[in-house]
């Protein structure tokens, strides 16, 4: 009698198992590393990331307002008209236009989206501002703009009302 020998996957000739054929893939050892690396990598990123934000929200705030006061000169010049700014920074709220029109006041909110930041006058502490039709400040202003660390100042030169704003 001829013994006819059947060959199994899996196995050897004379019983014996062969070694199992390794599968693509990671292990768990090597997945639990790139995690870790990850979230190594995300615990670093995320606070530069936030504060670059906050960075970015007061040089907006105080672009946005120094845009304003520009603005508002040109047309006090323009139109021959008294404008007025009065910043409330209890609600980080500033309103702006013609004196004595006040269907064209504007009203900027810098306490909400998008720039969240907050508004103090340092000089004067009234929070008024006028340009005159020759587009001359009332008097010297100096207004901050911050939010967590990062701070900007808005300076209004009463001669000439030229207005520049810087990060501190």
């Amino acid at each position: 009698m001829i013994q006819a020998h059947i060959h199994r996957p899996g196995h050897r000739a004379g019983g014996l198992r062969a070694m199992p054929v390794p599968r693509p893939g990671y292990t768990l050892i090597e997945l639990v590393i790139v995690i870790a690396i990850i979230g190594t990598l995300a615990a670093i990123a995320v606070p530069k990331f936030a504060s670059a934000s906050t960075r970015y929200r007061v040089e907006c705030g105080a672009a946005r307002l120094a845009r304003d006061l520009e603005k508002m000169r040109e047309q006090a010049i323009t139109r021959s008209l008294e404008y007025e700014l009065v910043l409330d920074d209890a609600d980080m709220i500033y309103r702006f236009g013609p004196v004595g029109i006040p269907s064209e006041v504007q009203a900027v909110d810098l306490g909400g989206e998008p720039y969240r930041v907050r508004i103090e006058v340092i000089s004067p502490v009234a929070g008024e501002l006028a340009f005159d039709g020759f587009g001359n400040a009332s008097h010297n202003a100096e207004i901050e703009v911050t939010a967590g660390q990062w701070t900007a100042g808005v300076l209004v030169r009463a001669e000439g009302g030229s207005v520049e704003w810087s990060l501190r």
